[in-house]
This record gives C-alpha cells, sequence and structure tokens, in this order.
C-alpha cells in the first residue's frame, strides 16, 4: 500500500536518484522505483508542467503520489541524512550565502562576469574586470558539487547532467533592483566550468555614452536610414552587442524592429525579440523565415558566427530590410575575409553598408585595485564601405 508514509528506497539510493537540493526546490521526495518509474510525493496543486519538468531533471518517468506540502517537508529533513541535520543546514546556509556574497561582491567590483573553475585540487574564483580577469579567494574543494548544484536549480538547469553543456539565467536582487544573470555550464577533466554574465538593463548606453564622436555618429545615423547589412566588429567583450543595442534603441522610435538573438542579451521595450536557444525546435532559417512575415523594417542577428547565420544576414538585406549583427575579427578590414570564411562571396559588397570596428581601452585609475576605473570604447571611423 502506497501512502503519504510510505519510504522504500534506502538513503544512498534516495539520493542517488534527487539530491536534497533539488527535493527542496522542487517540494518532491523520491519514495520507490519500479517499471514505470519512480513513484514520488509532490505537493498537491503541482502543475503537469511542473511533473514535466521534474522527469526531465530525474531522467526517468514519474508517478505522482499528491500529498501535504508539510508532510513532504518532514520527510525531505527526516530522510537525508548524509549529513548530521545541524551540519546539513549549515552547510545549506553556507551554499547559499556564498553564491549571494560572491554575486554581491562581484556587482560591486564592476565585474561583467564570475569564473568558477574546477580542477584537480581546488577550485578557482575570478571576476572579469574591465576585461581582464582577477583571482578572488576561492571556495574549498569539498563544495564543489553542493555549489554547482545550487547553480544549477536557480538558473533552471537540471543538476543530474555534467557531462553536457548546460544554459540557463535567473535573477539576483541587489539594492531594489534585479540584475539579470546567464549562467553557462560546460563539462571539463575535474568538474564543470561555470561562468554567470551580468546582463543589467542599466548598462545600456547611448551613442554619446560610448564615447562616439559627434562626426561618427552623423555618419552612423545616416547609415541607419537605409536599407543593408551594417556589421558592428571587434574582439571578444569589446562591447559590440551593448553599441547594437544603442542603435536599435534609437531605431525602435519609428521603425519595427526584430531580433533574433541566441541567447537574448538584454530585454528592451519596444521591440520583438526572438530567443533561438528558448525555443529549442524552431532551426535559425525557419525562425528567419517567419520573423519576415512579420513585416520588420529592422533586422538584428545577434552574431554572425557560421556559415547559416552569414547567409541569414546576406539573404535579409538583399531583401529590403536594414540588418544589423555582429562580427568576432581583429580590424575593420578583416570584416570581409572572415565573411568569406563564412561561406559568403564577393557579392556581399552590393549590401553591406560597412563596418564599424571597436575595441575596449582601460581608464587608468592607479588608486585603484585593480587599477582601472571603467572602460572606454575606441571607434574606428569612418565607418568603412567595402
Amino acid at each position: 500500500m502506497f501512502t503519504a508514509e510510505s519510504v522504500f528506497l534506502t538513503q544512498e539510493a534516495r539520493e542517488g536518484l534527487c539530491s536534497f537540493e533539488l527535493a527542496e526546490q522542487y517540494t518532491v521526495f523520491p519514495v520507490e522505483t519500479c517499471d514505470d518509474g519512480l513513484r514520488v510525493q509532490v505537493a498537491a496543486g503541482t502543475s503537469p508542467q511542473t511533473l514535466s519538468l521534474l522527469s526531465q531533471i530525474l531522467e526517468m518517468p514519474i508517478i505522482p503520489f499528491f500529498t501535504a506540502a508539510e508532510t513532504i517537508l518532514k520527510n525531505i529533513h527526516k530522510h537525508y541524512q548524509h549529513l548530521s541535520v545541524a551540519e546539513s543546514a549549515n552547510e545549506r546556509y553556507s551554499i547559499r550565502a556564498y553564491i549571494d556574497f560572491i554575486l554581491e561582491d562581484a556587482l560591486s567590483q564592476r565585474a561583467s562576469d564570475i569564473h568558477i573553475e574546477c580542477f584537480l585540487d581546488k577550485i578557482r574564483l575570478r571576476y572579469r574586470i574591465d576585461g581582464l580577469l582577477y583571482e578572488r579567494e576561492s571556495p574549498p574543494k569539498h563544495l564543489q558539487s553542493a555549489l554547482l548544484g545550487r547553480l544549477k536549480i536557480l538558473s533552471l538547469g537540471n543538476p543530474a547532467i555534467q557531462r553536457q553543456p548546460q544554459e540557463g539565467s535567473f535573477y539576483f536582487p541587489r539594492n531594489g533592483e534585479k540584475h539579470h544573470v546567464r549562467a553557462s555550464f560546460v563539462p571539463s577533466l575535474y568538474g564543470e566550468h561555470v561562468v554567470l554574465r551580468f546582463l543589467s538593463a542599466k548598462d545600456r548606453l547611448t551613442l554619446d555614452q560610448l564615447g562616439m564622436s559627434p562626426e561618427l555618429q552623423m555618419e552612423v545615423q545616416a547609415l541607419l536610414s537605409q536599407r543593408g547589412l551594417l556589421i558592428l566588429a571587434g574582439p571578444t567583450n569589446s562591447g559590440k552587442t551593448t553599441t547594437a543595442y544603442a542603435l536599435l534603441s534609437i531605431l525602435k522610435k519609428d521603425k519595427k524592429v526584430l531580433t533574433l538573438e541566441n541567447p537574448i542579451e538584454y530585454a528592451m521595450d519596444g521591440i520583438q525579440q526572438i530567443d533561438i536557444q528558448a525555443n529549442g525546435r524552431l532551426h535559425f532559417r525557419e525562425a528567419l523565415k517567419a520573423s519576415l512575415r512579420q513585416n520588420p523594417d529592422v533586422l538584428f542577428l545577434g552574431e554572425i558566427r557560421d556559415k547559416q547565420t552569414a547567409e541569414a544576414a546576406y539573404s535579409a538585406a538583399l531583401t529590403g530590410h536594414l540588418v544589423l549583427s555582429t562580427l568576432h575579427c581583429e580590424n575593420a578590414d578583416k570584416a570581409l575575409f572572415r565573411l568569406r570564411q563564412l561561406g559568403l562571396d564577393d557579392t556581399v559588397k552590393q549590401c553591406l553598408l560597412g563596418v564599424l570596428f571597436q575595441t575596449l581601452t582601460p581608464i587608468p585609475c592607479p588608486d585603484r585595485i585593480p587599477p582601472t576605473c571603467g572602460q572606454r570604447a575606441c571607434f574606428q571611423g569612418p565607418v568603412k564601405s567595402m
């Protein structure tokens, strides 16, 4: 007889199937395995969507047994005893508190990213500040599993998957604001490496704030009134997406703007944004075809990174739209060479309006640690027609 008090799994088997963090997060308690899957206690009123998500996370079918939430929580705290009650409570608190601490600390240091890297006998914690990585005091190695598991739960990832890349996001409240944090997990030799990137809407800048000269602004504004392909080029982490959103904020005032991104970097009011990554069954070519039926004036393709996205940008520009996209390259002159590498021929010149190349240079501030107080965008201008 399967009742609310039934407990058939051993402690070791239960923890192997469903971690304490996951059980507490979703108010779920594994009871027994059977030929049809895993029988679990779940809180009354749990949605079918949540049950489906749990089945995906646990990687097996689940047979729900609806139970009062209070009973489930009692079972969780009674039967998950791989640590003593006091140690378990302290460690759970310390993991959550530690994650809150590094997020708060990184934001206070103006970090754009947090890197958590797992090695044989240590975890290395680093912040990217003004484009450079600075090492911080790292957590002890024995907290690795709990730390990564908690970050996956926050990001709505699957804690059970450790040998495949995962991405997700969450919001971190600070000083009355919610900071959007994107998480990337990649397996490595001694555990997963994690990068947390802050995507703050407050970081969106105007062309003036970006440091663009009045002359270059006039030239860019003139290009924005035309139809064709405008490429924002530069090395990694040079602020290309920030510049793109500054241009989109100008264009959205009197034009319909639609973006195809993977993933969406910033949520912006007044434009239509499509996350290719979130729509797992939506291929880029299909998304572009559907987007063109929405009658946009402007298309922003987050990044030209392969032949598919290069051809998409080219074909959209040929159909009479203004198309913006970013491209990794060392200087403006190499942009056309890079497009050739991605499969486009010289006919792309017919619709290529120009290339705006940018880099970031630190603003010296010797009294600070690190010894910078921000970054200044350096644009290569005038915009070069190819």
